[in-house]
C-alpha cells in the first residue's frame, strides 16, 4: 500500500496484459499487501522440515470470462523457519493464450512469515461463444520448503459473453387481403407485402420454423411458406418466402355479398344454424354466439350494439346442439344445452332475445329457461315456432330407468313457462325403436302437426326415424298407423335436418354409409309422404345419396348433410361438408322435387366452397325473400374457427 492508502497494482495488470501479481494477505485484516519477489538463501541440504509446506488453498477454481483476473492463494503451513519461495507457472489445457495471460513468477515468504500470498492470473475476455475451457496453474521448484499436496489448480473459464442473436425474416409477395399473421415457433407478427423480420432474434444453433398463423381475408387468400425451416448458423435468415394467392371468384357466389360472396367473422367460433328475417337480415347462431348480418353480409350494428353477442349456451354434442328460430314479433329464440351440474346434469336450454339483441326479461329468468326430464342427460337440438308464438323444442332425454334414450319434446308459452296443455306438464318423451332415439331436427307441417326427425339405433345400426305429433303432443296415429315411421335402408343413416314441402311431404337430410367399399359416408336425402310412409316417387325408392368427388383429383371421401331448405319452385337445397384431399369445404347440392340433381346448379348439381384452404363445414341453409340462398357454418383459419357465410345468386 502506498502513502495514499491505495493498493499498488503493477502497470501490466492495470493494462490487462500478460503479467502475474503476487501479494500478501495481511493477517487479521483481509487486506492485500505487495511483497517483493526476493529469492531466499538456498538450502544446502534440501527442504528444511521446519520451513513448512507451500501449496495452493484449492485444487480447482471456476472463473467467468469477464472477471478480468482471478486470485489464487498460496499458503505456508507446517512451519515458518527461514525464508522460502516457489515458482508459479501456467499451462494450456483447452484454454490457450487467447483465453488467459500465461504467467511465470516467484512467490516468496520471509523468515517467520506465514501470511498467505495472493496470485492473480489475468483472464482475457472475447466476444466468441465458446464451451467451458480449462488451464492449469502449478507451484514448483521450491526453495527450502516442501511442495504440498495441492501443488496444482485447474482453472475453468465460463463463457459469459452476451448472446448474439440473429433475426429470422424474408419477403411476402402477392398479398391482397388483410389479417395475415406469421409465426416463428411461438412468436407471431402481422405481415404485409414486402420484407418482414421477427423481432425476437435467435442464438446460433436454434431451430426456426415459420408458418402461417392466420390467412388473409377480404379477399380470402391462401399463403404458403417456402424456406421456412432451418437452423440458425451465425447469420441472419433473410430468405423465407411467403407467397399469397387469391382464389378466383366463384361464379355461383353473389359478388354483392361480403367479399366475392363470402363472409367470415372471427371470435365467434363456428355457426351452426341460420334464420332469415322478413326484411332479409340474416340471424346466425353457434354453440355460444349469436350474430345478425345485413343482407349485404355486413354485421348489423343495431343488434347488440356490435352485431353479435355471447349466448352462454354450450353445444354439448359435437356442436349439433344449437338451433335458432324467429317468433312472429321478431324475437329470436336460441336452443341448446345447459349443464346444471350435480343437480340435474345437462338440460334443455332456451334463450330469447329481443329484436335489438338484448336478453328478454319477460322470458324465464333473465331471458333463459332450462328444462329437466329425468334428472340425467337431456339435450335440445332443434326449435320450431308455432304461428301462435309457442315454442316447440326437440332433442333427447335419458329415460327414468336409465336404460335408454328417448326423443324428448317440450313446449313453452310466450313467457317461457312449460305449456301444461302439451304432453305431461309440457313435456313428451317417445321411444321409437331400440335403446336410443335422438331427436335431431323438428319442423311444423301445414296441418299444425309437429314433425321430428330422429336418429334411431335399431339392430346394431342407425336408421332415420320420423315421428308426427298432434298439437297436444300426442303421437298422431294417422301418421304411418302409429305416429312413427322408420326407414329400412340398412345404410347406417343419420338425420340432421328436416323440412316439409307444400304437399306436406317430409324431406330429411343427413348422411348414410356409401355402397362404395371402404365405408365412406355420402349426403343422404329421404322423403316421406304426408301419411308417414317412405315416398317411392322420390328417386324410385325414397332415398337419394350424393357423392362429391374432389374437383382436383376426382377421389371421393366422406360427405355429411347438415340441413336443407325448400325453394318455392320445389327445388331442394342441401348444405353440408365434403372432405377433400386438401381439407374440407362447404358442400351444397340442389335437387329437383323428384330427387334428381339440378344440372343448372354448380357443377352438375353440386358445389363446394373453400375459405382458407383449411377445414370448412357447412351447417345450415336458408332462402332469403328475394330467392337468394344463404348457407352458414364454420371456416377454419389455420387453427381458429370463424363464423362463415356464403350467398348464392341462384
Amino acid at each position: 500500500m502506498d502513502g495514499s492508502g491505495k493498493w499498488r497494482v503493477g502497470a501490466a495488470i492495470a493494462a490487462g496484459v500478460c503479467a502475474l501479481s503476487v501479494m500478501t494477505l495481511s493477517a487479521g485484516t483481509g487486506q492485500e499487501q505487495d511483497v517483493a519477489a526476493s529469492d531466499p538463501a538456498g538450502c544446502e541440504s534440501g527442504p528444511d522440515p521446519a520451513a513448512g509446506n507451500l501449496q495452493f488453498s484449492t485444487i480447482s477454481l471456476t472463473v467467468a470470462e469477464s472477471a478480468g483476473d482471478r486470485a489464487l492463494l498460496v499458503i505456508r503451513d507446517g512451519g515458518g523457519v527461514g525464508p522460502v519461495s516457489a515458482t508459479v507457472t501456467t499451462a494450456d489445457g483447452t484454454a490457450t493464450v487467447d483465453d488467459y495471460a500465461p504467467v511465470a513468477s516467484t512467490v516468496s515468504f520471509p523468515d517467520g512469515d506465514e501470511t498467505a500470498r495472493v496470485v492473480r492470473v489475468p483472464i482475457v475476455p472475447d466476444l466468441l461463444h465458446e464451451a467451458d475451457e480449462t488451464f492449469t496453474v502449478t507451484l514448483s521448484d521450491s526453495s527450502c520448503a516442501t511442495i504440498g499436496a495441492r501443488a496444482e489448480v485447474q482453472v475453468t473459464i465460463i463463457d459469459d459473453d452476451p448472446e448474439t442473436r440473429f433475426s429470422v425474416g424474408g419477403t411476402v409477395t402477392g398479398l391482397q387481403g388483410s389479417g395475415l399473421v406469421l409465426r416463428n415457433v411461438v412468436d407471431d407478427i402481422p405481415a404485409s407485402n414486402g420484407s418482414f423480420a421477427f423481432p425476437a432474434g435467435l442464438v446460433s444453433g436454434s431451430d426456426y420454423a415459420v408458418t402461417v398463423r392466420a390467412q388473409p381475408v377480404d379477399p380470402d387468400q391462401t399463403c404458403t411458406v417456402s424456406n421456412g425451416n432451418g437452423v440458425i448458423a451465425d447469420t441472419d435468415v433473410t430468405d423465407v418466402a411467403v407467397d399469397c394467392v387469391t382464389l378466383p371468384p366463384d361464379a355461383h357466389l353473389d359478388p354483392a355479398f361480403g367479399t366475392d360472396g363470402k363472409v367470415t367473422t372471427p371470435g365467434l367460433g363456428g355457426a351452426e344454424t341460420v334464420a332469415i328475417q322478413p326484411d332479409g337480415k340474416i340471424v346466425a347462431a353457434g354453440p355460444s354466439s349469436l350474430a345478425r348480418y345485413n343482407s349485404d353480409g355486413t354485421l348489423d350494428s343495431s343488434f347488440a350494439q356490435t352485431g353479435s353477442l355471447r349466448t352462454g349456451i354450450s353445444a354439448g354434442f359435437l356442436g349439433d346442439a344449437c338451433d335458432v328460430a324467429l317468433q312472429p314479433d321478431g324475437s329470436i329464440v336460441v336452443v341448446g344445452v345447459k349443464d346444471n351440474g350435480s343437480a340435474t346434469g345437462e338440460d334443455f336450454a332456451v334463450q330469447r332475445y329481443t329484436a335489438s339483441g338484448t336478453a328478454d326479461p319477460n322470458f324465464g329468468t333473465g331471458g333463459t329457461v332450462t328444462t329437466d326430464f329425468n334428472g340425467s342427460t337431456d339435450r335440445a337440438y332443434a326449435v320450431a315456432v308455432q304461428p301462435d308464438g309457442k315454442i316447440v323444442v326437440a332433442g333427447h332425454a335419458t329415460n327414468a330407468a336409465r336404460t335408454g334414450i328417448d326423443i324428448a319434446l317440450a313446449r313453452y308459452t310466450s313467457d317461457g313457462s312449460l305449456d301444461p296443455s302439451f304432453g305431461t306438464a309440457g313435456r313428451v318423451a317417445t321411444t321409437i325403436q331400440g335403446a336410443a332415439s335422438f331427436g335431431f331436427a323438428a319442423t311444423l307441417d301445414h296441418q299444425g302437426r309437429i314433425v321430428v326427425a330422429a336418429r334411431v339405433s335399431a339392430g346394431g345400426g342407425d336408421e332415420i326415424g320420423v315421428a308426427g305429433y298432434g298439437a297436444d303432443g300426442v303421437l298422431d296415429q294417422s301418421f304411418d298407423d302409429d305416429g312413427i315411421a322408420v326407414t329400412a335402408f340398412g345404410l347406417g343413416a343419420i338425420p340432421h335436418g328436416v323440412a316439409v314441402d307444400d304437399q306436406d311431404r317430409i324431406v330429411v337430410v343427413g348422411q348414410s354409409q356409401s355402397t362404395v367399399p371402404g365405408g365412406r359416408s355420402d349426403i343422404a336425402l329421404v322423403r316421406f309422404g304426408a301419411a308417414g310412409r317412405v315416398d317411392t316417387t322420390f328417386d324410385g325408392d325414397g332415398l337419394v345419396t350424393t357423392d362429391f368427388p374432389d374437383p382436383a383429383t376426382g377421389t371421393s371421401h366422406d360427405e355429411f348433410g347438415r340441413d336443407l331448405a325448400l325453394q318455392s319452385d320445389g327445388g331442394i337445397v342441401v348444405a353440408g361438408v365434403a372432405q377433400l384431399d386438401r381439407g374440407a369445404d362447404f358442400a351444397l347440392a340442389r335437387h329437383h322435387s323428384d330427387g334428381s340433381l339440378d344440372p343448372s346448379f354448380g357443377d352438375a348439381g353440386r358445389l363446394t366452397v373453400d375459405f382458407h384452404a383449411g377445414f370448412d363445414s357447412g351447417r345450415d341453409v336458408a332462402i332469403q325473400p328475394d330467392g337468394g340462398i344463404v348457407a352458414v357454418g364454420s371456416a377454419t383459419n389455420v387453427s381458429t374457427q370463424e363464423f362463415a357465410l356464403i350467398r348464392l345468386t341462384q
